[in-house]
């Protein structure tokens, strides 16, 4: 059995990626493993994915060259310990906190890179977020490529940038659906119905996402300038959101999660 990528962990995010990667065309069925603990995971990607499935410690899992870790940061000691890379292979990391001097002390002979991606990479509309050392050109390329599957990708000059990235772009969806669920239970107060709350919401939500996408010549200000003239009803909303301090309870929010992550990172694995 000779395999391209073999990704550790099939949960929500490994599961993801390993259909981008599929419906690429970057690798077949027959070239993809994952490992995952979970019998009723295993039989669930067998079915949706064909690939070769793995439990942890199948002995007949082979060398692979190309290793995704998609496991919760506290199980990557356990799940290496397991399946030990090779030497030499490319080691890409999403674990949230965990950092690449950690995991080199578990996987000293690979090279290690460490990715963000977020869950829109589900439909390839997601943004990856990597930073790598001491990786080949060849090596740099594959990176992109995979990454590429899920959606837009952005190399980062920093190791502490990934940890910002968790917070704008991985977390930072939840808190974009945190305010769309605000603005769907404010609509049914209203008086909406919950068919027509929810319809509004998502359809606001999609349509200023792609007026963000489409208009990139635009600042964000600009964009909100655009809707709230002086004087009008989302100028009076906003200036209502800036007197209870809208803005600073957000900052509030991605600063918890930069912290949590930090501490992620000091808990180790």
């Amino acid at each position: 059995m000779n395999l391209s990528l073999l990704v550790i962990g099939g949960g929500k995010m490994g599961h993801a990626m390993v259909k981008c990667v599929l419906a690429s065309g970057l690798f077949t069925k027959k070239q993809i493993g994952i490992i995952d603990p979970t019998a009723k995971r295993r039989s669930f990607l067998t079915a949706d994915l064909g690939c070769h499935i793995f439990d942890i410690g199948d002995k007949t899992i082979p060398p692979v060259d190309l290793v995704i870790i998609a496991v919760k940061p506290h199980q990557i000691s356990s799940a290496i310990k397991k399946y030990l890379p090779p030497p030499n292979s490319l080691v890409i990391s999403i674990a949230a906190g965990i950092n690449i001097k950690t995991l080199s002390s578990l996987i000293p002979k690979s090279h290690i890179v460490r990715a963000m991606p977020n869950t829109p990479c589900i439909i390839g509309q997601g943004v990856s977020v990597y930073y790598a050392k001491n990786t080949t050109t060849s090596e740099e390329k594959m990176i992109i490529t995979l990454l590429s599957t899920m959606g837009k990708v952005l190399k980062v000059d920093e190791e502490a940038k990934i940890n910002y990235a968790t917070s704008i772009t991985s977390s930072g969806i939840g808190f974009v659906y945190y305010y769309a669920l605000a603005t769907y239970k404010q609509a049914i107060d209203f008086g909406f119905n919950e068919k027509e709350a929810d319809l509004l919401v998502r359809l606001n939500f999609s349509g200023a996402s792609q007026m963000l996408k489409h208009f990139k010549d635009k600042t964000m200000q600009s964009l909100i300038d655009d809707v709230a003239t002086a004087g009008g009803t989302t100028a009076c909303g906003i200036n209502a959101f800036e007197k209870e301090g809208l803005a600073d309870n957000i900052a509030i929010g991605l600063k918890a999660c930069l912290k949590r992550t930090l501490e992620i990172a000091k808990q180790g694995v």
